[in-house]
C-alpha cells in the first residue's frame, strides 16, 4: 500500500491518462439526452488540479471500487468488447502528485487525505464532506490538492507538450468527444487548450482541432489523418485478457488538407497513448502494457495483434490504391529499419513488406493494369526522353512503372523487389519501334537530345563488350543519303565527309545521311556499327571521270567536285584537270584552255570573280550612264556563278591559301581585270584597252588597287599607252596622266586649306585610296606624274598664303608648318639671301594665337627663337605651340633667317619697359634671375651695369621706386644712410647683385660708421636706432679690434640705477647681465647695459670684439660661503666614497688629472659629506669707477672645503634643497674643484652622483669614460659608519635619493683652481685658454678654493678659462707633443686643400703622446686629426652647398682647437649620430649626384631631403687596416641600408676611411651604404664591437687627391 502510487508509473502526470481512461469508460446517457458532447476538462492552478466531467455520476459500486485496491466496476460486455482500465488501482495514481483528493458526484460527497510517511491507508479510506453546489452541465468534479512537492511550471509544461498529451489522443477513445486544459499560472495569465475529433466513415478521414486561447487570444490547429480499421478474432489467449478474444485495431496516417502523407514520428496506442517507437503512422489496439502503461509486453496477445496490424497496413495500402494522390505517395509510410531499433516493433517492418509484395498494389505507365511490385520495372531518367517519356514505347505486356511514383525512395523499390529497366528489355522495344511505319527512330522530327539518349543506350553493350552487341550490331540503325536504313552488317557504308568536307553525291558510293550526324553520340554508335571515311584518293578520280563528256556536271554538283577538290588535291599538283570546266552566272560552262570533246561551241575565256570592290572587273567593266546619256559602254565577261563563291567559308585556308585565292591560282579564275592580252603580252588586254578608253576616273584607282600584280606584267609599250590616257584632275578637268602632279598630302592639303582652286593640275585620287601612304603612289612615277615639288613651289605657296590670309581670315597652322619645313629643306646655302628677302618683304613670319582673327604675319625682325616668358616686345616663335619642338624650323628661322635667341640686350629693353609701365612690377625678380642665369659667365656685365645705372632699373617694392645699383645694398634691413636694403626683396637673387651688379654688400666697418654717424649727431638718437645698428654689427661678427673706433662713441644703450636709459662709452660703469640672480641683487645699485640676459648672449661677439667680457656680472662679483652649524652624513660619506673610483675616471677623462696621479682618487675616498642649515655667501660686485657693493646673507646650496688629508662637502639638510644640490651644484662644484673647462664632464659627474652603484660601470661605458689601468679596488664602510641614516640601503644596493630629472647645462662651465697636485693639460684645456668668445654663464655653480677658516672664497683671478697655474705645470712632453700635434694638424689641412709642397709628419714620435701610456688620448687626438682631414675635404674641394662646422658633429673635434683655424670653435655637446651629417636638399641632391655611381638609386624616395651620416674611421696604416665600430654605430647603419626598387630611404650611412695619416700618400676611401657591403661580402664584420675589414678591394670610391675633386 505504501508504494502503489509511487512505483506504478515513472511520472508524475500518468495520472491524466488514469482519469482520461476512467471517463471513457464511464457512461454518458444523460449528457447524450440532453444532446451534450461528453467532454472532460482540467483546470490547473498553482495549488490544485480541477478535474470535470459531465458522465452520469457514481453509484454505489464505484464508491466501493475506488475505495478499495485491484476492484474495478466495470461490466463483463464492457470487458469483453475492451476498454482501457485493467489495473484496478488507475485512480491511485493522481496520489502521486495530491496529498488530498475531493470527489463530488450526486449523491456523494467525500475526499481522500493522504500522507505519505503515515502509509498508504490515505488513499482508500473516504471522509465525508458537506455538500456542495455544481455547475449546470458539470455532474462529477474532483479537487486535486497539489503536494507540496510538486514543480507546478513542470506540471504545466507536461500538460502543455503533445509528446506527453498527444494531440490525437480523442481519435481512439469511443466516448470522450472532447477534451478541454485550462491552466492559470502564478500571475494570473490564463490558457485555455480544447481538443475535439470529427471522424467520416464515407472518406475514412479523421478531423482533429486544437482551439487555443492565450488571454482571449484564440488560435485554431487542424489536424486530417486516413483511418484504416480491422477487427482481429480468435485472439490466443491472455491472462490479463481473460475474458477476450478479439481486439480492434486502428491505423491512422497523418496526411495534410491536400491529402500529402505528413511524415513524422507517430505514437502507438494502448487505447492511451504508449510512446513513440519509429513508425510514422499511428497505432491503436487493446496491447497488453507493461505496468508503467509505457511499454507492452512481449506475448502471442501482442504478437498476435502485431500481425494484424501488418494486415491492417496492407488494407490501407490497398484504400490508398483507390486515393488520386496517395496512391503514388503511400510507400512514404513505410517503416525504416534505421527508425526502429526495438526487436518487437522491427518484425512489424518484415510482415507488412512480405504482405505488399504479393499484393497488386503497384501501377502500370499506362495506369490501365495493377501488377505485382516485381512485375514492373523503373524506367531510369537516361531511358527517358526531355519531357520524361520513355525512348522506346513499352509492349502491350506493359513492365515500364507508372511515373507517378517518382517522388518515392529508391530504397522502397528496392524493399518491394521492384528493378531498373535493363538494355535488354529495352533493345525488344528498340527492335518494335524500328518495325513500326511510325518509327520514332526513323522519324525526321525526332529531336536530337532522344537520338542522343538512345545512341548512349545503344553503346552500351560495345562499351561494356557485352554479347548483347551483336544484337544492336543486326538493328537496322543506319540512315543512308537515299532515304533507306541499313544495319551494321552491310558493308562500305561511309560518312558523307572527308575531314568535315561533303563527299559529292553523284560518284556512287553509299553514304550516311548527314542530318544524323549532327548528333556526337550516334556518330559513335554508327563507328562501333562499322561505318568508315572514304578515301580522297579514289573520290577525287570519280570525280574526274565525270567530265569526259560535255556538260555532264550540273551546277550543285560542280560546286561540289571544286569544293572537294579545294580540300583535297594535293599540293603538288599545280592546276585542275583541264577537262574541268566552271560554270558561268548564266550557267554555261567555261573552259581554260581549249579540249576535244568533239565540238566547236566550246566556251574558252576567261572567268572573272563577281565582286563588289571598287576596282573588281564587275564595278569596272559595267556601263556608267548619267540619265539616259552613256558615259561608259558595258564590257561584255564571263563571272563566276555566285553559288561558287558561297561554297567554302572566306575564313578558311588550305594550304595558306583561302578559297578565292584557290579559284584564281588553281582554276585560273581571274579577280581583277586582266592586264596584258593572253595573245600578246606586250600590249594591253582588250579589257583594260576599254577602261584606258572609257574609264579615264577608275584607271588610277585600279592600278593603284592591282599594282602588286600588274607590276610583274608591265611593259614599256603598256606604260606609255596608259600614260597617254586621259584621268581626272582636281579643279582643271581631264589632263594626261603624264602632264599631271601627284598630290601629296603635304601639298594637297595644304592648297586645299589655302584655297587654291587652279592652276596646279594634282591628279585626283580616288577617296577610298587618298589615305594610303605616299610609297603606294610611287608607281605613277613610271608613267612621268609630277612627284617632286622644288623649293619655288612652296615659296610660291608661302606667298600666297601671305598675302591671301589678311583678307580670307587666315589659315591652319599645319599647312604653315609643312610650307616652313619643305622651303628649310629644299634651300641650299646659295638660296638663302633670296629667303631672308621673301620674308622681310611679304612678312611671311606667322603667328598663330587663340584664333584665326587673332593671328598675325610679322617680318623676322619682330621675332626671337627662344625667350623667357616676361618677354612681349618680340615674338618668341620657339613657345609656340605651332613652332616648338621642331627643328626643321629652327633651323629655317635661326639659320637661314637669321632670328636669334633673345640675350641680355632684349632683357635689359623688356625691363626699361617695365620700369615704363603702371603696376606692381612682379616680373622684374624673373628678369634679374635671366640675366643672371644667361650672363653670369659672361664678359658684358660693364655694359649691363652701365644701362642699369643709366636708367635706375633696381626696384623696390617697399618704396615703389627705382634705383640704380650704386644707392643699393645688400641687407636684409638696413639703416645705412643714403642707400636701400634690398637682401630682403631678392634674397634668392643674392649672387646676382652681388657678383652681378656689383651692389655692396655692408661689412662691419659700414655699420661702425653709420653707429657713428647717428650718435655724433646734434640730435638724441633714438634708442631702438642704435640697438639695430649694433645687432647688425654683431651679426657679422666682429673680431677684436673691429670697433676701435666706437671706442669714445656714447653709443652703447645702459640703464641707470633709476630705470633711465643712456648712451654711454665703453669706458664708463656699467655691468652685463649673464645672471638673473645677481641681476635681482644688484640692480639698484648699479647700472646695467640695457639688455636682457638673452640678448645679452646674442650679442656675444660684439661684446667680445669691444674687450667687454670682463664686465659679466658673473665676472664682477665674488662669492664667500660659509657654514655655521653642520653635521656629517655617514650615509652621504659612504655614497661619495663607494664612488670615489667613478669620480677619479670621469676627472683623469676630462684632464683634471691623469691616471698615475692617486691623489684625486684618495682624495674622493676619504671625502666627507656635512649636513648644514646654514650654508650662507656673500656676493661683492667690484667695478671700476663704484665703490665695490656688497650683498650678504644670501643663501648657498654648496661649500666646499679642503685641507692637507681630506675633501669636505658641506650641502643643505633640507631634503628638497639637498635634492637640487646634487644635481645641479655638487656636479658643477665637483667640476670647478678639478679645474675642468668641458661642460659634458657636469653631466657625467652628475649622472655618476645619481646612479646607484650596481650601474656605475655600466653607466660608464654608456658615458664613453675611460677605463684606467688598475682596477676599482672598492670601498667598504666600518661598521661605525653604518648610522641611522642609512635607510636606503646598503651595499651594491646603496644609491643616493636624487631627483628622477636631469639638469640642463649649458655649453660651457666657470673652472676654478683644482687640487694642488700637478696635472698635466689636455688639448682641451688649450683651446680653453686661447679663447675668448664666451657666450656662457659664468655663475651658474658656486666656484669653490680651499679655505680653512670654515669659508670659501672665488677670487677674480681665478674665473679664467684654464688655471694660469696648471698651464705652468705642463710638462716638457706634453708641451713638445701639443707643437707636433699642431703640426700635424696644419699638415692635414694643407693636404685636404691640395697642396703639394706640404711637409709629411713624422710620426715615430708620435704627436698623440706614446699610445701604450694613454691608448685613449691617443686613439681620440688621431680620429681628431683624421676627422679634421675629412671635413677639411668636404669643405674646401667637395663644396656642398650650406656646408659648415655646423655638420661636424663629433665631441672629439675639441681636440683640433688647439690649432689656429679652429680656435674659436665650440666643442660639440649635442647628440652624436655620426661624425659629419648633411642633409642633401632636394631637387639637386648633389651630393647623392655625387655618390650616384655607388648608390642604389631606386633606394632612396623621390624628392625628399637625404640625411647622409658621415662615420670618419682612421689609421696611421694602410687602408686594409682593419678598424672598429660600436654596436650603435652597426645598428644606425644596419638601419640605414637601402633597398633596391623600394623607394622609401631618406638616408644614408657613409665610411669615411681616412689612411697613411700625416704621410705622404694620406688619402680616403669612401664606402657608400656599408650595411648592404656587408651582405655582399664586401666588408667583414665580427664580434661584438665590431672589428671591419676588407676581404677583397670593396667597391668604394677610391680617390687620389689628383681625381678626387673629379670623381666627386
Amino acid at each position: 500500500m505504501p508504494h502503489l502510487a509511487t512505483n506504478l508509473y515513472t511520472k508524475e502526470t500518468r495520472f491524466v491518462f488514469e482519469l482520461i481512461q476512467n471517463a471513457e469508460d464511464n457512461h454518458y446517457t444523460k449528457a447524450i439526452a440532453a444532446k451534450e458532447e461528453p467532454f472532460l476538462s482540467f483546470t490547473i492552478h498553482p495549488d490544485r488540479i480541477i478535474v470535470d466531467s459531465n458522465e452520469d455520476g457514481f453509484n454505489k459500486q464505484n464508491v466501493e471500487a475506488i475505495c478499495s485496491i485491484g476492484e474495478s466496476s466495470k461490466t463483463a460486455t464492457q470487458k469483453q468488447k475492451g476498454y482501457i482500465g485493467e489495473k484496478g488501482i488507475g485512480f491511485k495514481s493522481v496520489f502521486k502528485i495530491a496529498s488530498k483528493v475531493h470527489i463530488q458526484s450526486d449523491p456523494f460527497y467525500f475526499y481522500f487525505d493522504y500522507d505519505p510517511e503515515e502509509g498508504g491507508l490515505g488513499m482508500v479510506t473516504p471522509f465525508s464532506e458537506e455538500h456542495k453546489d455544481l455547475p449546470r452541465n458539470i455532474r462529477t468534479r474532483m479537487i486535486l490538492t497539489l503536494a507540496s512537492t510538486v514543480d507546478f511550471n513542470k506540471l504545466v509544461k507536461d500538460f502543455s507538450d503533445p509528446d506527453h498529451l498527444p494531440d490525437s489522443l480523442l481519435m481512439f477513445l469511443s466516448q470522450l468527444k472532447r477534451l478541454n486544459i485550462i491552466i492559470y499560472n502564478n500571475v494570473g495569465r490564463v490558457s485555455e487548450t480544447t481538443y475535439s475529433y470529427r471522424y467520416d466513415e464515407t472518406d475514412r478521414q479523421a478531423t482533429l482541432t486544437k482551439s487555443s486561447s492565450v488571454d482571449g487570444r484564440r488560435r485554431e490547429e487542424t489536424k486530417y489523418y486516413h483511418i484504416t480499421k480491422r477487427t482481429l478474432q480468435n485472439l490466443p489467449k491472455d491472462s490479463l485478457r481473460p475474458d477476450r478474444n478479439q481486439a480492434e485495431v486502428v491505423l491512422a496516417f497523418p496526411v495534410d488538407a491536400e491529402s500529402i502523407p505528413i511524415i513524422q514520428q507517430q505514437h502507438v496506442f494502448a487505447y492511451l497513448p504508449v510512446r513513440q517507437v519509429g513508425f510514422s503512422f499511428q497505432i491503436k489496439s487493446d496491447f497488453v502494457t507493461q505496468a508503467s502503461r509505457e511499454d507492452v509486453f512481449q506475448s502471442p496477445w501482442n504478437e498476435a495483434i502485431l500481425d494484424g496490424v501488418a494486415d491492417t497496413f496492407q488494407d490501407a495500402v490497398l484504400q490508398f490504391c483507390k486515393h488520386p494522390s496517395l496512391r503514388f505517395q503511400w510507400m512514404e509510410y513505410l517503416p525504416s529499419k534505421t527508425t526502429i531499433s526495438e526487436q518487437f516493433w522491427a518484425k512489424l517492418l518484415s510482415r507488412i513488406v512480405t504482405r505488399l509484395k504479393n499484393a497488386p498494389i503497384m501501377l502500370s505507365r499506362s495506369e490501365k493494369y495493377w501488377k505485382l511490385p516485381h512485375q514492373l520495372k523503373w524506367l531510369l531518367p537516361s531511358c527517358q526522353d526531355d519531357d520524361g517519356e520513355p525512348l522506346f514505347e513499352d509492349l502491350p505486356n506493359e513492365l515500364y512503372l507508372s511515373p507517378g511514383y517518382k517522388t518515392c525512395k529508391h530504397s522502397d523499390f528496392n524493399t518491394l523487389g521492384i528493378q531498373n529497366v535493363t538494355v535488354d528489355d529495352l533493345i525488344e522495344r528498340v527492335r518494335a519501334d524500328l518495325s513500326k511505319p511510325n518509327s520514332k527512330m526513323k522519324s525526321p522530327t525526332t529531336k536530337a537530345s532522344w537520338h542522343s539518349r538512345s545512341a548512349d543506350m545503344l553503346l552500351l553493350p560495345f562499351k561494356n563488350k557485352w554479347t548483347l552487341s551483336k544484337e544492336v550490331r543486326g538493328l537496322p540503325l543506319i540512315p543512308l543519303q537515299d532515304g533507306s536504313w541499313v544495319s551494321g552488317d552491310v558493308e562500305f557504308t561511309f560518312y558523307p565527309e572527308n575531314a568535315g568536307v561533303p563527299v559529292p553525291t553523284d560518284i556512287g558510293v553509299r553514304l550516311v545521311d548527314p542530318a544524323a550526324l549532327n548528333v556526337t553520340s550516334r556518330r559513335r554508335l554508327f563507328s562501333e556499327l562499322g561505318v568508315r571515311d572514304c578515301n580522297p584518293t579514289v573520290i577525287i578520280r570519280s570525280i574526274v571521270g565525270k567530265y569526259n563528256r560535255w556538260n555532264a556536271v550540273d551546277l550543285t554538283h560542280s560546286i561540289e567536285h571544286l569544293r572537294y577538290l579545294y580540300w583535297h588535291m594535293p599540293e603538288s599538283q599545280k592546276s585542275l584537270d583541264r577537262s574541268i570546266y566552271l560554270k558561268d552566272q548564266e550557267g554555261a560552262p567555261v573552259y581554260r584552255t581549249f579540249v576535244t570533246l568533239g565540238r566547236d561551241d566550246l566556251i574558252v575565256d576567261d572567268l572573272y570573280l563577281e565582286s563588289d570592290e571598287e576596282y573588281g572587273a564587275k564595278r569596272l567593266l559595267m556601263q556608267v550612264k548619267d540619265g539616259d546619256k552613256i558615259l561608259a559602254p558595258q564590257f561584255l565577261a564571263h563571272f563566276l556563278h555566285v553559288g561558287y563563291l558561297n561554297a567554302v567559308s572566306p575564313e578558311a585556308r588550305r594550304y595558306d591559301l583561302s578559297w578565292t585565292d584557290w579559284l584564281q591560282k588553281f582554276a585560273e579564275v581571274q579577280g581583277i581585270p586582266r592586264l596584258a592580252s593572253s595573245r600578246d603580252p606586250t600590249k594591253l588586254s582588250d579589257v583594260f584597252l576599254h577602261i584606258a578608253k572609257h574609264r579615264g576616273d577608275r584607271l588610277v584607282g585600279a592600278l593603284a588597287a592591282h599594282w602588286p600584280s600588274y607590276s610583274t606584267s608591265m611593259t614599256d609599250e603598256i606604260a606609255q599607252t596608259l600614260s597617254e590616257a586621259c584621268v581626272t584632275c582636281e579643279n582643271v578637268g581631264d589632263r594626261p596622266l603624264k602632264r599631271t602632279y601627284m598630290p601629296l598630302s603635304k601639298l594637297k592639303k595644304r592648297c586645299n586649306e589655302l584655297g587654291i582652286q587652279g592652276g596646279i593640275p594634282f591628279l585626283e585620287l580616288p577617296p577610298e585610296l587618298s589615305q594610303e601612304l605616299p610609297e603606294k603612289w610611287d608607281f605613277l612615277k613610271r608613267f612621268s606624274v609630277g612627284y617632286n615639288a622644288n623649293l619655288a613651289f612652296y615659296i610660291d605657296i608661302l606667298v600666297y598664303t601671305a598675302r591671301v590670309a589678311p583678307i580670307s581670315g587666315g589659315n591652319s597652322r599645319a599647312v604653315d608648318v609643312t610650307v616652313y619645313e619643305e622651303i628649310e629643306k629644299q634651300s641650299k646655302v646659295e638660296d638663302y639671301a633670296l629667303v631672308r628677302k621673301v620674308f622681310e618683304t611679304e612678312k611671311a613670319v606667322y603667328l598663330p594665337h587663340r584664333g584665326p582673327a587673332d593671328q598675325a604675319w610679322v617680318t623676322p625682325k619682330k621675332c626671337v627663337w627662344k625667350a623667357p616668358n616676361f618677354i612681349d616686345l618680340w615674338h618668341p616663335l620657339a613657345a609656340m605651340d605651332y613652332y616648338n619642338g621642331n627643328e626643321t624650323l629652327e633651323r629655317l628661322f635661326c639659320t637661314i633667317l637669321e632670328v636669334k635667341d633673345a640675350d641680355w640686350s632684349h632683357y635689359i629693353s623688356q625691363l626699361e619697359e617695365e620700369k615704363n609701365r603702371q603696376g606692381p612690377h612682379t616680373l622684374v625678380s624673373d628678369i634679374y634671375d635671366q640675366l643672371w642665369e644667361d650672363s653670369y659667365n659672361n664678359v658684358i656685365w660693364e655694359s649691363i651695369i652701365e644701362r642699369f645705372e643709366q636708367g635706375s632699373l633696381v626696384y623696390v617694392a617697399q618704396q615703389r621706386e627705382w634705383y640704380p645699383p650704386s644707392l643699393c645694398i645688400w641687407a636684409k634691413d638696413s639703416r645705412i644712410s643714403g642707400k636701400v636694403s634690398i637682401a630682403t626683396q631678392y634674397a634668392d637673387l643674392e649672387e646676382f647683385f652681388l657678383n652681378g651688379l656689383k651692389v655692396e654688400e655692408p661689412d662691419v666697418d659700414m655699420y661702425v660708421e653709420e653707429l657713428r654717424r647717428l650718435v655724433a649727431s646734434d640730435k638724441i638718437p633714438p634708442t631702438d636706432g642704435v640697438k639695430e645698428l649694433i645687432k647688425q654689427i654683431n651679426s657679422m661678427g666682429p673680431r677684436l679690434g673691429a670697433l676701435e673706433r666706437l671706442e669714445m662713441s656714447p653709443m652703447l644703450p645702459v640703464k641707470n640705477v633709476d630705470g633711465q636709459i643712456f648712451l654711454a662709452r665703453k669706458t664708463d660703469a656699467f655691468a652685463i647681465v649673464d645672471h638673473e640672480t645677481y641681476q635681482g641683487l644688484f640692480s639698484s645699485k648699479v647700472p646695467f647695459l640695457d639688455y636682457t640676459k638673452e640678448e645679452a648672449h646674442e650679442l656675444q661677439p660684439f661684446i667680445s670684439a669691444l674687450g667687454l667680457q670682463e664686465r659679466y656680472i658673473s665676472q664682477l662679483v665674488q662669492e664667500t660661503s660659509t657654514v655655521n652649524v653642520s653635521s656629517k652624513s655617514a650615509r652621504l660619506s659612504n655614497d661619495i666614497k663607494q664612488k670615489a673610483y667613478a669620480l677619479f675616471r670621469c676627472a683623469v677623462h676630462y684632464g683634471a688629472t691623469d691616471s698615475h696621479d692617486q691623489s684625486v682618487y684618495r682624495r674622493f675616498r676619504d671625502t666627507d659629506v656635512h649636513e648644514s642649515s646654514g650654508i650662507s655667501k656673500t656676493i661683492t660686485l667690484s667695478l671700476n669707477g663704484i665703490n665695490p657693493v656688497t650683498v650678504e646673507g644670501a643663501r648657498a646650496s654648496l661649500h666646499i672645503e679642503e685641507d692637507d688629508s681630506q675633501l669636505r662637502l658641506y650641502v643643505p639638510k633640507d631634503e628638497r634643497l639637498q635634492e637640487l644640490c646634487f644635481i645641479n651644484s655638487l656636479p658643477k662644484g665637483l667640476v670647478n674643484y678639478l679645474g675642468i673647462d668641458d661642460l659634458a664632464a657636469i653631466k657625467a659627474f652628475g649622472d655618476v652622483l645619481k646612479a646607484r652603484p650596481v650601474v656605475i660601470d655600466d653607466l660608464l661605458v654608456e658615458l664613453s669614460i675611460i677605463r684606467l689601468r688598475w682596477p676599482d679596488p672598492g670601498y667598504h664602510p666600518a661598521p661605525s659608519d653604518q648610522s641611522f641614516e642609512d635607510n636606503a640601503g646598503n651595499g651594491a644596493n646603496a644609491a643616493l635619493s636624487l631627483a628622477p630629472s636631469q639638469p640642463s647645462y649649458s655649453r660651457s662651465s666657470t673652472p676654478g683652481r683644482g687640487p694642488s697636485t700637478p696635472r698635466p693639460a689636455s688639448s682641451a684645456s688649450s683651446s680653453f685658454a686661447s679663447r675668448t668668445d664666451y657666450s656662457y654663464e659664468r655663475s651658474m655653480y658656486t666656484p669653490a678654493t680651499p679655505s680653512f677658516t670654515g669659508s670659501m672664497t672665488t677670487p677674480r683671478s681665478s674665473l679664467t678659462p684654464v688655471p694660469t697655474a696648471a698651464r705652468a705645470q705642463m710638462s716638457s712632453t706634453d708641451a713638445i707633443n701639443n707643437e707636433r700635434y699642431i703640426a700635424l694638424l696644419d699638415y692635414v689641412i694643407a693636404s685636404a686643400n691640395g697642396d703639394q709642397n706640404a711637409t709629411p709628419v713624422a710620426l715615430s714620435d708620435t704627436p698623440f703622446g706614446i699610445r701604450s701610456e694613454n691608448q685613449i688620448q691617443h686613439d681620440i687626438k688621431l680620429g681628431a686629426a683624421g676627422e679634421l682631414y675629412a671635413f677639411e675635404c668636404i669643405l674646401n674641394r667637395w663644396k656642398l652647398p650650406n656646408f659648415n662646422r655646423s655638420n661636424w658633429k663629433s665631441t672629439i673635434r675639441r681636440e683640433v682647437c688647439v690649432h689656429e683655424n679652429y680656435r674659436d670653435m665650440l666643442a660639440w655637446t649635442g647628440p652624436e649620430t655620426a661624425d659629419i651629417v648633411y642633409w642633401d636638399e632636394a631637387p639637386n641632391h648633389i651630393l647623392t649626384n655625387m655618390l650616384g655611381e655607388f648608390l642604389p638609386m631606386e633606394g632612396l624616395q623621390r624628392g625628399a631631403r637625404i640625411k647622409y651620416y658621415l662615420e670618419v674611421k682612421t689609421t696611421t696604416g694602410e687602408c686594409e687596416t682593419r678598424f672598429f665600430m660600436s654596436k650603435a654605430q652597426v645598428r644606425r647603419m644596419r638601419r640605414a641600408a637601402l633597398v633596391e626598387n623600394q623607394p622609401t630611404a631618406t638616408a644614408v650611412y657613409v665610411i669615411l676611411r681616412v689612411f697613411n695619416l700625416g704621410k705622404k700618400n694620406m688619402d680616403i676611401q669612401i664606402y657608400v651604404d656599408p650595411a648592404t657591403m656587408e651582405k655582399n661580402g664586401d666588408l667583414l664584420f665580427e664580434g661584438e664591437s665590431y672589428t671591419v675589414t676588407v676581404p677583397v678591394k670593396a667597391p668604394a670610391v677610391d680617390n687620389t687627391e689628383e681625381d678626387l675633386d673629379e670623381i666627386l
